[in-house]
């Protein structure tokens, strides 16, 4: 069995492993428009009346600002190898899939104008 992955907050899951009675099987979740990562309901990020942000997870936005304003798109995708390099938490495969993702994610398209 492979390593189980933790996505932001959530109940890992066992990447690769066949899932069953699983509350990810049915639903197709929307992605942090930051990191990539899928962002569900327990995981938004806040605005600043502490409402829950649709477009962010918590780990990227709280109270309606990133939480690292400095942050490039090169920058994340140096986090996200990071990540599979040394925390066995997501694939190297898994990570240049989100990577090939992150241009067309809003926070990185609001960059570019």
């Amino acid at each position: 069995m492979k390593t189980p992955m933790k996505i932001c907050g959530l109940p890992p899951i066992a990447i690769g492993e066949p899932i069953k009675n699983n509350i990810y099987l049915d639903m197709k979740p929307d992605l942090c428009q930051s990191c990539g990562f899928p962002i569900f309901e327990e995981n938004k990020g806040t605005n600043r009346d502490n409402s829950k942000n649709d477009d962010y997870c918590t780990n990227c936005y709280q109270n309606r600002e990133f939480l690292d304003h400095s942050l490039s798109l090169h920058g994340m995708q140096v986090k996200l190898m990071e990540m599979a390099a040394f925390h066995n938490e997501i694939t190297l495969g898994e990570v240049e899939q989100i990577i090939m993702n992150l241009p067309r994610l809003k926070r990185w398209q609001m960059s570019s104008i």
